[in-house]
């Protein structure tokens, strides 16, 4: 939080518009169980939808615009970042 809090939002505003559904957000990368690991690639569309979807339907925290849900849940993840769960 430190470390954003000297962004403007306009800029974080600006760098949101740019983003369209597609787009590379990040790449995750396979375990390799079946053959050679390979990398994967996670569009932002994809990722948002996910999200929203899992918070809806499975978690029940309320839509992602809002920054502290009503309930108070939080998600904590210990999963190694390079797996599509922990990310």
């Amino acid at each position: 939080m430190k470390i954003g809090a000297d962004v403007p939002d306009q800029r974080i505003m600006e760098l949101m518009d740019k983003q369209k559904p597609g787009m590379c957000c990040t790449l995750i990368y396979t375990s390799g169980t079946t053959g050679y690991p390979k990398g994967v690639m996670l569009s932002h569309d994809n990722l948002i939808w996910d999200a929203t979807a899992a918070m809806a339907d499975n978690l029940m925290i309320g839509p992602p615009e809002h920054i502290v849900p009503p309930n108070k849940h939080r998600i904590v993840s210990y999963l190694p970042l390079s797996h599509i769960a922990g990310l």
